[in-house]
């Protein structure tokens, strides 16, 4: 984690604000799957994963 970061000092803000993002997906993805198309979300969410890494 240190060598992600750079700096000892954000890994606590790292992690807080990683498992606070995944209570918000994990809140908005039950009323989301019911709007969208669930294999057009899986491949569009699929692309966007691939081009940011």
């Amino acid at each position: 984690m240190k060598c992600f970061l750079g700096r000892e000092d954000l890994i606590t803000s790292f992690l807080t604000l990683g498992a606070i993002a995944s209570m918000i997906g994990c809140a908005v993805a039950q009323p989301l799957a019911k709007r969208v198309c669930k294999i057009k979300a899986y491949i569009a969410l699929q692309i966007i994963s691939a081009t940011r890494c």
